[in-house]
């Protein structure tokens, strides 16, 4: 049978479901490379060309649902290692722009605000507790103040 004889492989269909699915087009890519590796051996060890029989029963064995189910599983896992990869690579300038972002965001100095207000709130508490404290100790803050001055 010739090239123009020969039957159209549905191979392509069978791995790849849409045009953006990228698991089938590598799945297809990993069928291509193995039927090349079986040509080039084919053709090493028996100094010919396959005929279509072995052909056939080549592409028979190839497109078993449970072969087919292989090309994807190891597509899936290939796309899997690279995403990790990216992933692994990636991580410190992730981490340190959310640093970088999560310093630049508490510097600023609106930002501030609320935290001085509360302290200088309850530093004024304070003192105002340790002035009654004193007071109700028999200590009178002010003449203490007015003999160290001199006067």
């Amino acid at each position: 049978m010739s090239a123009a004889e020969a039957p159209y492989n549905t191979v392509y269909e069978k791995l790849v479901t849409r045009d953006d699915d990228l698991v089938g087009l590598i799945s297809y890519a990993l069928y291509k490379q193995r039927k090349r590796s079986w040509m080039m051996d084919f053709r090493s060890q028996k100094k010919r060309v396959p005929n279509h029989d072995e052909g056939s029963s080549y592409l028979i064995g190839e497109t078993t649902g449970s072969r087919l189910n292989d090309y994807r599983q190891q597509a899936e896992a290939i796309l899997g290692s690279y995403a990790d990869q990216i992933i692994t690579s990636a991580t410190p300038d992730i981490q340190k722009s959310a640093i970088a972002g999560k310093i630049e965001q508490s510097l600023r100095w609106y930002q501030q605000i609320p935290g001085g207000v509360v302290a200088a709130f309850s530093y004024s508490v304070f003192l105002i507790c340790l002035v009654f404290v004193l007071k109700f100790v028999g200590i009178d803050i002010l003449s203490v103040l007015n003999a160290a001055s001199g006067r």
